[in-house]
């Protein structure tokens, strides 16, 4: 047996080993919704990243790590406003080597899938690179929306003032 059938194999335990080591990473208020599949209706952020854990699990396994970009993006669009520092907002990804090794350790030595792993992980390493450079532009973007909302604040804040300013030169008669 590869290391890919393993995977497929054990991938209900790895992923809900891997969602539970995310859990215990995030605030306590989100990781109950992650912990917790009946909520999944009442938090969609969270049920955007399980879906997508899901989803990028089968893409290490399947090879097609090209075609994981969207689902990263969405994962971390979701992180992006959370009060998350960027390592934390991207360690969700390591965490996948944490899952494996916790579901697969055992099968390794025996069945000398060292090699494997290793390509698995080098996958995984890659992504999580690739999950900085999503998460930095998600955060420019929220950064980018912010300051537009304070400067059409401003804005507006300034006309009403101009607005009261020459309605008080009128009735003044200046």
């Amino acid at each position: 047996m590869n290391i890919n059938d393993l995977l497929i194999y054990k991938r209900p335990q790895i992923i809900e080993n891997w969602i539970n080591l995310i859990a215990e990473t995030c605030p306590e208020e989100s990781s109950i919704f992650l912990k917790n599949l009946n909520n999944r209706l009442n938090n969609q952020a969270d049920t955007i990243v399980r879906g997508g854990i899901q989803s990028l699990f089968d893409g290490i396994t399947c090879g097609a790590i090209d075609k994981t970009y969207s689902i990263l993006e969405n994962i971390l669009k979701v992180r992006a406003v959370q009060d998350l520092s960027a390592s934390q907002a991207v360690g969700f990804m390591p965490l996948l080597k944490k899952a494996v090794w916790n579901e697969l350790s055992a099968e390794i030595p025996k069945d000398k899938l060292a090699e494997e792993l290793l390509d698995i992980e080098s996958k995984i390493d890659e992504l999580t690179l690739i999950s900085f450079d999503i998460y930095m532009k998600c955060r420019e973007r929220l950064f980018q929306l912010r300051a537009k909302e304070v400067k059409d604040t401003a804005y507006r804040f300034m006309q009403r003032a101009n607005r009261r300013a020459a309605q008080t030169a009128k009735q003044q008669g200046i």
